[in-house]
């Protein structure tokens, strides 16, 4: 019943993988497969079709209502993550535009200041010279 296709993509992804891109489960068996430990984790003589009435706490329909449970519970986790995820960058967005016309009135204020600072500059520049031809003729 296992399709052996599966698992041998699965050896080839714990093959390839970085040891910090797998779960518990992948790292666990990665390092079963690098001892030669195949017996631990590969369900040699196990199948759900092999399984009795006596043993139907994990029969497949079960399964798969818990694994739809679980994926329900992920996908409500996902969606109130990007919730909060859109509305971070929201404020992000509205934070960078006032931070930009901050700047702008910044850059005007300083132009101006610069201009107000040069007039002056050339005033005292003015008088200076003023000053200094009156006293070389008097």
């Amino acid at each position: 019943e296992h399709y052996m296709w599966s698992y041998a993509r699965f050896l080839m992804r714990l093959e390839m993988a970085q040891d910090s891109d797998l779960n518990g489960l992948e790292s666990y068996v990665q390092e079963k497969v690098k001892v030669g430990d195949f017996q631990s984790w590969y369900p040699i003589d196990k199948a759900l079709s092999l399984e009795t009435e006596e043993d139907n706490k994990y029969s497949e329909k079960d399964l798969r209502v818990k694994d739809l449970e679980e994926l329900r519970v992920v996908v409500r986790q996902c969606t109130d993550g990007s919730g909060e995820q859109i509305k971070n960058v929201r404020e992000l967005k509205a934070g960078m535009k006032d931070t930009r016309e901050s700047l702008k009135t910044m850059e005007l204020v300083l132009m101006q200041l610069q201009t107000d600072v040069q007039k002056k500059a050339d005033q005292m520049a003015a008088a200076a010279a003023a000053a200094a031809a009156a006293g070389s003729t008097g």
